[in-house]
């Protein structure tokens, strides 16, 4: 995730912040992306001395969110919990796209990590090869953040490369495909790993892969692409 404001937001005098800062996330709150934001929210607030307040705009990605922050006055009191699906992906998916993501002034980048596919407990397969030869035996669903969001993005590229087709089915936010996998209602989810991690110790989902060149650390047995074959 990275944090960005509508130009020309930065030139800000030396007083910045004489009042509470909106912080944008849009997506649901309860998620990842929610989570990582109130974090640093907090620690913006306590070390600048103004309230860093978080305002979920969730719906199409991302993009109503960032949307909402193109709209607002550019006077950086209202800050967008931007990413790659919102900044990059967007722009290149909807014709229609309410903002324009060059219009933005990057902040800095606050987070980064691995994603992971991880499936309902019961799923019956124990490792990537037996969730592809089932994918090939029976329709299976995957869910995501959304049309355009990077775990969707990436459920496209695991099918290319398996060779499978998966019904996609997406949400408004990675919080609740996650909600829904472990319900059993889809059959497994595409998110970071850092979402997924604690649902996966806790054994209410089944971490098949990871993405990326080395283990993850908090699960070092899921395998990263190369080790799973």
């Amino acid at each position: 995730a990275s944090v960005g404001c509508g130009a020309p937001a930065l030139a800000q005098n030396a007083a910045y912040p004489t009042k509470a800062v909106t912080l944008v996330v849009p997506f649901p709150a309860g998620g990842p992306t929610d989570a990582s934001a109130r974090l640093f929210a907090k620690a913006m607030g306590d070390r600048l001395g103004q309230p860093f307040i978080v305002d979920n705009r969730a719906g199409a990605a991302g993009t109503v969110g960032s949307a909402f922050v193109a709209r607002s006055p550019s006077d950086g009191y209202t800050l967008l919990w931007g990413g790659t699906s919102t900044l990059a992906v967007a722009p290149g998916l909807y014709k229609s796209l309410k903002y324009d993501a060059k219009s933005f002034i990057p902040i800095g980048m606050a987070l980064r990590g691995p994603l992971m596919i991880a499936g309902r407990p019961n799923l019956p397969a124990k490792d990537l090869h037996e969730l592809i030869a089932l994918a090939k035996a029976q329709p299976l669903t995957i869910g995501s953040a959304g049309n355009g969001s990077i775990g969707h993005l990436a459920a496209e590229q695991f099918q290319e490369v398996a060779k499978i087709k998966l019904t996609h089915v997406p949400y408004r936010g990675g919080s609740p495909a996650i909600t829904d996998a472990i319900g059993g209602q889809i059959d497994m989810v595409f998110d970071t790993a850092a979402a997924l991690a604690p649902f996966v110790k806790a054994g209410k989902l089944k971490a098949f892969v990871v993405t990326g060149s080395k283990a993850y650390a908090p699960l070092p047995d899921v395998p990263v692409p190369g080790s799973a074959g």
